[in-house]
C-alpha cells in the first residue's frame, strides 16, 4: 500500500514516514527544494521534488506508484510566534484544499488531515469529538475551517476523509523552542529554565504512538474526525519536574518567572476513546519512559555539538 505523505520531513512527519515500514505502508514524500531531510536521514522513501504541486510531470510520475492515500501533515507557522500571522488562513487553506485536488488526480481514494485539539477553543475537560468549536487563534480557525472545506471536497471527490485533533507531542527530534526541548537543553548547559509558574494542565504523547495511530487510520480507512492524546493529564509544574529529576542536576527550573501569554492555554487533554474504539489503536509509550529516550537523544545531540 503507497502513501503519501506531505510535512515528512517536520516532526510528526518524520516519524509517519518511519514508522510506515512497521505496517506494511510503502511512504510516498512530497517535498520542497529547500526541506531539511536531517529527520530522514537512514530512511528508505521514494521522493518526488516539487515548486508547484499541480505540475502535470509530478502528478504524471506520482500516479505511476498507484497511492491508495494521501496523509497531509504540512503546515506553514506552527508556533506561538507564528499562529496569528495571515497566512495561516491566505496560505495553509488553499494549500490543503490543493493536496486534496492533487490526491484524486493520482487516484487516492483516501485523504487524512491534521487538526488540533485547540480547535475547540477554551476547555477545562476532556473533549470528545462532539464538543462544540471554539477556536481563538489564527492558527486554530484555520485548522477548523480546513477541516470542513476538506471534509466536503473529499465527499464530492468520493474519497474517504478523516481529520486528526491532535494535541501536545513529544519525543526525540522535536524542535528545541518547545517545552520539554527547552528544559532538557537548559539544564544539559547547566542553564536555569524559566517558566510560568506552569500550573497548566496537558496531555502529552509520544511521537512514535501520534504517528502510528495516523497510519492506522490509513490501515482501517477509518472516517470522521478523530481526537489525538495519551489519555493522561499532568501539569507542566510536575512534567518539568519529572525531567529535572531524571537529570539530577544542580540547576533547577525557576517557576514564575515568566507571565502568562495572553492566549496561554491552561487546559489541553482529548477523550481518545474513538480512536482506540474504531481502529484498535492503543497509546505504548509510557511519559515517563518516553522522557528517558527524549533525554538520552539530547544528551547526544549536545554532546556532537561540544565535538
Amino acid at each position: 500500500m503507497n502513501v503519501i505523505i506531505t510535512g515528512a520531513f517536520g516532526f510528526l512527519g518524520s516519524y509517519v514516514v518511519k514508522q510506515c515500514a512497521n505496517l506494511g505502508l510503502n511512504p510516498i514524500v512530497l517535498k520542497r527544494k529547500d526541506s531539511d531531510k536531517e529527520r530522514l536521514e537512514n530512511c528508505e522513501y521514494v521522493a518526488f521534488e516539487y515548486d508547484d504541486i499541480e505540475n502535470d510531470d509530478v502528478i504524471r510520475e506520482v500516479s505511476k506508484y498507484n497511492p491508495q492515500s494521501l496523509i497531509h501533515i504540512a503546515w506553514k507557522g506552527i508556533d506561538s510566534s507564528t499562529r496569528n500571522n495571515e497566512d495561516q488562513i491566505t496560505y495553509n487553506l488553499p494549500f490543503s484544499i490543493t493536496t486534496i485536488e492533487f490526491a484524486k488526480k493520482v487516484g487516492c481514494t483516501q485523504w487524512i488531515g491534521i487538526g488540533s485539539l485547540s480547535e475547540y477553543g477554551k476547555i477545562t475537560e476532556k473533549v470528545d469529538e462532539n464538543r462544540c468549536t471554539s477556536p481563538s487563534s489564527l492558527y486554530a480557525k484555520s485548522k477548523l475551517a480546513t477541516c470542513w472545506a476538506s471534509s466536503a471536497l473529499c465527499q464530492a471527490y468520493d474519497m474517504k476523509w478523516a481529520w486528526i485533533r491532535v494535541g501536545s507531542i513529544y519525543g526525540p527530534g522535536d524542535a528545541d523552542n518547545w517545552l520539554i526541548p527547552y528544559v532538557i537543553n537548559s539544564i544539559l548547559n547547566g542553564k536555569t529554565p524559566e517558566l510560568t509558574l506552569s500550573e497548566q494542565v496537558w496531555d502529552y504523547l509520544n511521537v512514535t504512538d501520534a504517528a502510528n495511530a495516523v497510519l492506522q487510520i490509513v490501515k482501517s480507512r477509518a472516517e470522521g474526525i478523530f481526537n489525538l492524546g495519551s489519555g493522561n493529564e499532568i501539569t507542566i509544574k510536575q512534567l518539568v519536574e519529572l525531567i529535572d529529576g531524571k537529570l539530577n542536576a544542580a540547576v533547577r527550573p525557576k517557576f514564575g518567572a515568566k507571565p502568562y501569554s495572553l492566549e496561554q492555554v491552561m487546559y489541553m487533554a482529548a477523550d481518545i476513546t474513538k480512536i482506540k474504539q474504531t481502529t484498535g489503536w492503543e497509546p505504548q509509550i509510557g511519559l515517563s519512559d518516553g522522557l528517558d529516550e527524549t533525554i538520552l537523544s539530547f544528551q547526544k545531540k549536545n554532546k556532537q555539538k561540544v565535538n
